[in-house]
């Protein structure tokens, strides 16, 4: 059910457009979708990071609002084939908001998607991200060094852009020369030197960083390492006495440190200038004003008990009302943080066991587990936002095979133990059975070959010794009882027919290659796959 209808005839497509901008705004939406359909265009919301549809548009509309959108977006209206990317800038209340646009050919036409970069909004300091006081202490430590890099990871859309926005917000108050590479520069950031990457023009991350260092900075920040060069050069610019941020696509503090070592990187550089990271999520916050308290099961009571060494017998839900959108409002970080220590520094530059490097890392800090449910715990966020942002694959590992339990409903280790024997006692299958037959078969087979070698070699001999002529009528004897043995060969030898589903798998050809010739590979499906 769309949010909101328009009358598509009688309104012009300006004033549509303007009021579908306007109201994703206000709705804190962060990403716009225009889908083209057959016969309409579709209109959804990305609100607290979950789909909605906000309005379908006939198709005698379609075409009007998809070239509104590129026109505002500075883009080629003509050009309906080749991908485009642009950019929409406007104030709403006295506040800028800048929405970046892309655009890529489908079926039906192109679909557009506009995303609303509402840094300008979001732009908090350190205390405000949500990060516990724990983890806010260690960012705030690592931002004391001036030098070595700093980096904060996560999926797409894990709110990375946000915290180091933020980091370098607390940075910029200080009397610092800050250089920012992005690549696109998402927001304007006073007594922050900004520069956008343009690959044509030769303004790569690499050439940049060199050219930066010769503008004295005191910190550079990065866009992203995006590649093996661009890690390399960050790493050599923070030797130099610069501290260096950047994010990084990884999704724990484990997985980044591995993904570093295995990149073409000096391990001696990345052991001793890495200060820290900070690895993250989004969950969406429970709005404080309507949220419900309930008991909590008996199963989030195990989770909970399991990750927090502590009964929690209550816990919140979300609710609705109109200051939210299903019981949630904005959404809010959970982290790991780490801070490096010098046991770890010495494992990272020496490249010691994978697992090694984690029990190390995991010993002194949390993981992104305990701090999602500790907020939970708190009423920061449901239950149900924890289980739909915990990875069992990435997130737990071999000694969490209790937690594994539990979170899977498998904890009853005698009931899995009974699955096992009933499992194991099953009968065997008809397939089994048949191929055993077939064994018996061939075994006596086999047999009754060498019985036949044997008597025909002893007949030979027997024939050396014996010099006299045959007589006709004697030859003739010998054929009548070769006939007999023969008729009495096949009869023993027949394979007993007492499971019937056995003999025809048996008499199927299941090991005679004779009639394999005939197949024609080409007409079957390992040509079409």
């Amino acid at each position: 059910m769309a949010i909101h209808e328009y009358n598509y005839e009688k309104e012009p497509t300006v004033s549509i457009v303007k009021d579908i901008l306007v109201n994703a705004v206000k709705m804190k939406a962060s990403d716009i979708h225009f889908d083209p359909h057959a016969h309409n265009l579709t209109v959804k919301f990305r609100i607290n990071g979950d789909l909605t549809e906000y309005t379908t548009a006939p198709d005698s509309a379609k075409t009007n609002i998809l070239t509104r959108i590129k026109i505002l977006a500075g883009m080629n209206i003509t050009e309906s084939v080749m991908p485009q990317i642009g950019a929409i800038k406007f104030e709403y209340n006295g506040k800028p908001h800048s929405m970046r646009v892309s655009t890529i050919p489908v079926i039906d036409g192109e679909k557009i998607v506009v995303h609303l970069s509402n840094y300008a909004l979001n732009l908090k300091d350190l205390k405000s991200l949500g990060m516990t006081k724990e983890n806010l202490q260690k960012i705030q430590d690592m931002l004391k060094e001036n030098s070595g890099i700093i980096l904060i990871t996560g999926t797409n859309a894990s709110g990375k852009t946000t915290t180091m926005y933020s980091l370098l917000k607390e940075l910029s108050t200080k009397p610092l020369n800050i250089i920012s590479i992005e690549d696109p520069i998402k927001m304007k950031i006073d007594n922050i030197n900004q520069v956008q990457i343009n690959p044509e023009k030769g303004l790569t991350y690499h050439n940049i960083i060199k050219t930066a260092l010769l503008s004295d900075p005191n910190v550079i920040a990065l866009n992203e390492l995006i590649n093996d060069e661009t890690t390399r050069s960050a790493l050599r610019a923070s030797v130099t006495g610069r501290l260096v941020i950047s994010t990084m696509n990884t999704k724990t503090i484990f997985t980044t440190i591995k993904t570093l070592l295995n990149m073409e990187v000096e391990n001696y550089l990345l052991g001793s200038n890495l200060i820290g990271i900070i690895s993250q999520r989004l969950v969406k916050r429970l709005c404080p004003s309507c949220r419900k308290k309930k008991a909590a099961s008996s199963y989030e009571q195990k989770v909970l008990k399991y990750v927090l060494k502590e009964d929690i017998n209550e816990i919140f839900i979300p609710n609705g009302c109109e200051e939210c959108h299903d019981g949630y409002i904005d959404q809010m970080p959970i982290a790991e943080v780490v801070k490096i220590s010098e046991e770890l520094r010495q494992a990272i530059a020496n490249n010691r066991d994978p697992e090694l490097i984690r029990k190390i890392i995991y010993e002194e800090n949390n993981s992104i587990i305990i701090d999602c449910c500790q907020k939970v715990k708190d009423g920061e966020t449901s239950f149900e936002e924890l289980m739909r942002i915990i990875d069992i694959k990435t997130d737990l590992f071999n000694e969490d095979k209790e937690l594994k339990a539990i979170l899977l409903g498998n904890e009853d280790k005698d009931e899995i133990s009974s699955v096992d024997e009933i499992t194991t006692n099953e009968e065997p299958n008809i397939i089994e059975e048949a191929l055993k037959l077939l064994d018996n078969a061939s075994t006596k087979n086999n047999h009754s070959k060498d019985a036949d070698s044997s008597n025909s070699t002893k007949t030979i001999s027997e024939k050396k010794e014996d010099t006299k002529p045959i007589s006709k009528e004697d030859l003739s004897n010998q054929e009548s009882n070769k006939k007999k043995k023969n008729v009495n060969d096949e009869v023993t030898t027949d394979a007993p027919k007492k499971d019937k589903k056995a003999t025809l798998l048996i008499s199927n050809d299941v090991d005679n290659d004779d009639d394999d010739d005939d197949f024609n590979y080409d007409d079957g499906y390992i040509n079409n796959f």
